[in-house]
């Protein structure tokens, strides 16, 4: 391998560590977002799912559909006494 190349891969991961570090700032400033939304706007119920996933993690939102319809199937009883 050349001095060129080794640079060249450095160079690549370093960029991608970089990535991965501004993906993850935006994942907690999005989270603190809507906690203080939340607290600001006091819904009467909130489904939090037990699978958390990051800005870019599709492959977590079957995981994540589930969980929200098992949560929402559970607090039913009680949305519906509101009617």
């Amino acid at each position: 391998m050349t001095i060129m190349q080794e640079s060249s891969m450095k160079t690549s991961k370093d960029s991608i560590g970089t990535s991965l570090k501004v993906l993850e700032s935006l994942n907690i400033a999005g989270a603190l977002n809507v906690r203080e939304n939340f607290e600001t706007a006091k819904p009467d119920i909130l489904l939090e799912p037990i699978v958390s996933a990051g800005l870019l993690e599709f492959s977590k939102t079957d995981k994540l559909i589930e969980q929200g319809r098992k949560i929402a199937i559970e607090i039913l009883p009680q949305v519906k006494s509101w009617f």
